[in-house]
């Protein structure tokens, strides 16, 4: 789970090879050691000792010397520790509430998972893309009360007005007119509106009754709809997942992103709100078979981005394999908070937060060295410390702690360097930069490791690199080819540019 570019670190300062460190998520799934109680945490650098040898007996009783900082922190009473606490632990820090709702189905064990479908029903649905819609939402309804029965499901239809529907087909709320100008409006009339989140066995059929109803309208008003959704969510301990589809540029009300200067501001404020109230984003783009449309996918995929969410940037014969992707689609891990902890070696990088995960992310960060002399000490520490909300809605704090030799020799630093985690970070930050449609940049990127590479004597897996990054730089050519002369161009290059940005060391080697 957590890897690093370096099996050493390098007495002086001056080395051309990045200091990196990853993080995926496959053993999020296990839970072998799990200690109850607290952790003892530094009370100067927030590092969480791991290694029960490093505790002594004080004159102010048992204490521990920070590996990380050096700070002596006593340890209180009643504080248990067990004799070997290991490198790669877990603590419950929150159990989750009484009422979460966990039953055993033929798959697995369901969840009470909270799901809102903020459709779009404007006028441009009208050409077979609503019906296969409908038919993608009815077979995702019946999925869910086979194999997640308690979770509750909500539907919100958007085109010139906002419908929040309940499962009986009932239009519970309307929004029109200045309403949909207005942010607490908005969020005024989805706090107040009385909706039953009752569980999916008991709604199913009456909700694919209301989906089948569903018909397209006039304009556009996905911001309002959007904020809707998310203050619903909002309502809830826990958050939940938000499926956004669309087939055009938002243009009426609140982030209308035709005419006016502030709707990209908008939706960076509601990503934000999702991050706050732990809403998990699913963007589903469907374009016309002649790629014409301005679907905006570059601005809404912000939102998946920034909470863990996908991006799908479809035709209407695509809709259902969207929806198939998303129902299979397992969040190990939600609201993940990372701080990386390291000792005055390195400088401390800024903590990252990620929304959900699934078992194939991975993330990273790249360490810059502090010291401005020779390093004197024997060996380095770093810790990564994970908080996340599990499956059944407990809060974990998992830590995880490395320890590096200090070297002399370049020859043994580079024997014990691993090329693949520095080029799946140089990849990643490849796809944030054409992300942004910089393309010159991010092939930039890749040039400068694959030159800094290419220099190197001696380290692992270097002409498997050289051949990602060439065929990444390669792929990024391909893609703006492709591209380039369409009107939705800034929409495909967002979806993939957010699969590059999402790219693991497993995907490229």
């Amino acid at each position: 789970m957590f890897k690093k570019s370096f099996g050493n670190v390098l007495k002086r300062k001056e080395t051309k090879l990045p200091y990196v460190t990853s993080l995926d998520f496959h053993a999020l799934k296990k839970k072998e050691k799990v200690i109850e109680g607290v952790p003892v945490v530094c009370t100067s650098c927030g590092g969480i000792l791991t290694k029960a040898s490093l505790i002594e007996t004080t004159k102010l009783g048992r204490g521990w010397n920070c590996e990380f900082c050096g700070t002596l922190n006593i340890i209180a009473v009643d504080v248990i520790l067990p004799d070997d606490i290991g490198d790669d632990i877990e603590w419950i820090i929150e159990k989750k509430p009484e009422d979460d709702i966990t039953i055993e189905t033929k798959i697995g064990t369901g969840t009470k998972e909270h799901i809102i479908a903020v459709i779009d029903v404007s006028g441009s649905m009208d050409d077979g893309k609503l019906e296969a819609v409908k038919h993608s939402l009815t077979q995702s309804l019946k999925d869910l009360k086979m194999n997640a029965p308690y979770s509750r499901f909500t539907l919100i239809a958007f085109s010139t007005e906002v419908f929040l529907f309940s499962p009986n087909g009932e239009k519970v709320l309307q929004l029109e007119g200045d309403a949909l100008h207005s942010i607490s409006l908005i969020e005024k009339a989805f706090t107040k509106t009385k909706l039953d989140f009752a569980p999916i066995s008991d709604t199913a059929e009456k909700w694919i009754k209301t989906v089948s109803q569903l018909r397209p309208l006039n304009y556009t008003s996905l911001g309002p709809a959007l904020l809707g959704g998310i203050t619903l969510l909002g309502r809830i301990s826990g958050g939940g997942r938000l499926i956004l589809l669309t087939d055009g540029l938002a243009n009426e009300g609140l982030g209308n992103l035709e005419s006016s200067a502030t709707g990209k501001k908008f939706y960076k404020e509601c990503a934000a709100k999702c991050m706050e109230k732990s809403v998990t984003v699913e963007v589903i783009g469907v374009a016309p078979e002649d790629d014409s449309s301005k679907l905006a996918l570059d601005v809404l995929g912000r939102l998946a981005d920034s909470t863990g969410g996908e991006i799908f940037y479809i035709t209407s014969s695509e809709v259902q394999k969207a929806f198939e992707q998303l129902r299979k689609r397992e969040y190990l891990g939600r609201d993940v908070n990372i701080r990386v902890v390291t000792d005055t070696t390195f400088k401390t990088p800024a903590p990252m937060r990620v929304g959900a995960v699934t078992k194939d992310r991975e993330v990273f960060f790249e360490l810059e060295i502090a010291a401005e002399e020779e390093i004197k000490k024997k060996e380095v520490p770093i810790q990564a410390q994970v908080t996340y909300i599990d499956s059944e809605g407990n809060k974990r704090l998992r830590v995880l702690t490395s320890r590096s030799a200090v070297v002399e020799e370049e020859v043994e630093f580079n024997k014990a360097y691993d090329a693949r985690v520095v080029t799946t970070n140089v990849v990643q930050a490849a796809g944030e930069s054409y992300y942004e449609g910089k393309a010159e940049e991010a092939k930039g990127r890749l040039k400068e490791l694959k030159d800094t590479l290419a220099k190197q004597d001696g380290i692992q897996f270097q002409e498997e690199a050289l051949n990602v990054l060439e065929d990444q730089a390669a792929e990024i050519d391909e893609e703006e080819a492709e591209i380039a002369e369409k009107a939705a161009a800034p929409s495909a290059r967002a979806a993939k540019a957010l699969k590059r940005k999402r790219t693991s060391e497993e995907d490229l080697f």
